[in-house]
């Protein structure tokens, strides 16, 4: 297939053939890359990168894709403030130069001083993952190596150290103590707290597990708990209720008995009053007899002792 385009193209020699290929890729490659958007606001927009990283991307795009594919690209990157200064350059401006204008505007102007200082001071935020923390100190550290040149041996060393001692959990710090002392590598130790701190997630996931079903036990309990308190309540307001129709039923029987009892009452003191009215009239009676013939016997003895005189 490529000896029919080679032939039908009827290019002299291969050699321009292979140039024709290469731009054919490069146009290829342009379609492809994009890169992220950048307008220079403060701070930084949603949806776009600092310098910083555009910088650090072009870096990198610069040796797989032409100069011209890697500046047509960065137009369409470009946006607000970023975009007019690129469009005041000259059109055959080269990405470098484009680069080093974008710098001197909207580039990092802290001292090595203090961005070394921001470096050695870093640690570990609250919620960061090994691995982000991990990005965050990298990046760091290569705005320190834009101000300053330092060899590859002394910067993985920086890397290793800043990266064990910043951390935050201390969990983690003391299980991997041994791995930083043996002199691991900075890309050795990074995958040694990885392993670390899934083995601590995993274990504070079955505790929160575990903690999860006592709970859950303890709050069915409860539950249990306050239906045997429903239930034992309910009987005891139903021994209640019959506690007090039983003395309801009790007050009625004696209200019944004491109204039987008073009318009996009543006819036994209508009959004996009757009796007692009689029985003192007819003793009376007899003591008036008595006393009239006592008084005649007497007045018969008075008179036979005057005719004896």
């Amino acid at each position: 297939m490529l000896e029919r385009e080679k032939h039908s193209m009827e290019f002299e020699d291969s050699d321009n053939f292979v140039l024709h290929r290469q731009r054919s890729y490069q146009d290829n490659a342009y379609e492809k890359l994009n890169l992220s958007a950048f307008s220079g606001a403060v701070p930084v927009p949603k949806n776009e990168v600092s310098f910083e990283d555009l910088k650090l991307e072009v870096d990198n795009v610069k040796v797989i894709y032409s100069q011209n594919t890697v500046k047509q690209s960065l137009r369409k990157a470009l946006r607000g403030q970023a975009k007019r200064k690129m469009l005041h350059m000259k059109p055959e401006a080269t990405v470098e130069e484009i680069m080093s204008e974008l710098d001197d505007n909207f580039g990092n102007v802290a001292s090595i001083d203090t961005m070394l200082s921001k470096f050695l001071m870093a640690e570990q935020e609250q919620n960061e993952t090994i691995s982000e923390w991990g990005l965050r100190i990298e990046e760091l550290l290569l705005h320190v190596t834009r101000k300053t040149r330092l060899d590859e041996h002394e910067k993985k060393d920086m890397l290793r150290k800043r990266f064990w001692r910043g951390l935050r959990n201390e969990e983690l710090k003391n299980a991997t103590r041994v791995h930083f002392e043996s002199k691991l590598t900075y890309e050795e130790l990074k995958i040694k707290l990885r392993e670390e701190e899934f083995e601590i997630q995993i274990s504070k996931d079955r505790g929160k597990q575990k903690c999860s079903r006592v709970h859950q036990s303890a709050l069915n309990a409860k539950d249990e708990g306050d239906e045997l308190l429903k239930q034992l309540i309910r009987k005891i307001e139903d021994l209640e209720k019959k506690v007090d129709d039983f003395k309801n039923e009790r007050n009625l029987e004696s209200g019944d008995h004491r109204n039987r009892d008073t009318s009996r009452h009543r006819g036994g003191s209508r009959g004996h009053g009757r009796g007692n009215h009689y029985v003192p009239y007819n003793r009376s009676k007899n003591e008036a007899s008595n006393r009239q013939m006592t008084e005649r016997s007497t007045g018969t003895s008075e008179n036979n002792n005057h005719l004896n005189v």
